[in-house]
């Protein structure tokens, strides 16, 4: 494990043990009426806002500009 995760982080990941990834995808139903296009999307931005490293996680700002967005306005 990385030394910067805190003692007790490392004891609760140990305790959990492994888990398999699951899809975000998988968590659309498919007669919710999503096209595809809305699943893609939606998956890339929450796998991005959810990265455990938080470097390599999305900031809010960048997170506002994903295409998921495109034709909101937030004024």
């Amino acid at each position: 494990m990385s030394p910067n995760i805190p003692e007790g982080a490392k004891k609760l990941l140990n305790d959990i043990g492994p888990m398999k990834k699951k899809k975000i995808k998988d968590f659309f139903p498919k007669d919710a009426g999503y096209t595809s296009a809305d699943v893609k999307n939606a998956s890339e931005l929450i796998e991005s806002m959810i990265r455990w490293n938080p470097e390599k996680r999305v900031s809010a700002e960048k997170a506002l500009e994903h295409k998921f967005f495109d034709g909101v306005d937030f004024s």
